[in-house]
């Protein structure tokens, strides 16, 4: 149980509000600050925490428009952890807002090899979601993430049982598979007992000190 978390505690979940974005981008940031694709994508150390709390800020406004964020909150109404389903063909955008909400500030606020970094991984993701997925559609689950302080306690397991409820609910209407990735072996076996079942791996930046491996993950 976490610190400061009361025995039995009945998490809530709710929609991702706008002016929920600053806090959860910095939980998302406090929760993947160890994880090796961040870390590829984001190569200066020293500015790290900031770089992915920015990153974060930027993937959950794109986000915002579909209203596919959840997050778990504590008594307080802050939240603690959240999830995110992209629904199949992503986000609807222009060329432009492409351009205006990724690149140019990945590129002014971190610098071209940042930008070089985000492209390559996102690249090598969407060609292997594809194959996961083995269709060009698909839902995606990510940004899968609980406060560090609040791990263990409930909130991450009251969030995907109810994220992958509310999807039951979706995919009548919008079937498609449902996919996922990880770079923690150790996800693999939760994600089975929600009905994942491991893919297959692969690797990005090989040869390279920072390369990583992700376990890629399909719902039956």
């Amino acid at each position: 149980m976490c610190e400061g978390a009361p025995e039995h505690m009945i998490w809530r979940i709710r929609k991702l509000r706008r002016e929920d974005v600053n806090a959860t981008a910095g939980l998302l940031a406090r929760a993947f600050a160890d994880n090796p694709a961040y870390a590829f994508m984001h190569p200066r150390v020293a500015t790290r925490p900031r770089d992915l709390r920015r990153f974060f800020e930027r993937n959950l406004i794109w986000h915002l428009p579909v209203d596919f964020t959840w997050v778990v909150v504590d008594g307080a109404d802050a939240p603690v952890g959240t999830a995110t389903l992209e629904p199949p063909g992503g986000i609807p955008h222009s060329r432009w807002e492409l351009f205006s909400h990724w690149l140019l500030p990945a590129l002014f606020e971190q610098g071209p090899r940042t930008l070089r970094r985000m492209l390559e991984a996102d690249r090598a993701f969407a060609r292997r979601s594809r194959w996961n997925a083995e269709a060009p559609d698909y839902w995606h689950l990510h940004a899968v993430a609980v406060e560090p302080k609040h791990q263990r306690s409930g909130a991450g397991s009251a969030l995907l049982g109810h994220v992958l409820g509310e999807l039951d609910r979706l995919l009548p209407a919008r079937p498609a598979p449902v996919i996922l990735s990880t770079q923690r072996e150790s996800n693999v076996r939760l994600y089975q007992r929600y009905g994942f079942a491991e893919r297959g791996t692969f690797a990005i930046g090989e040869g390279r000190p920072d390369a990583f491996t992700s376990w890629c993950m399909r719902r039956h």
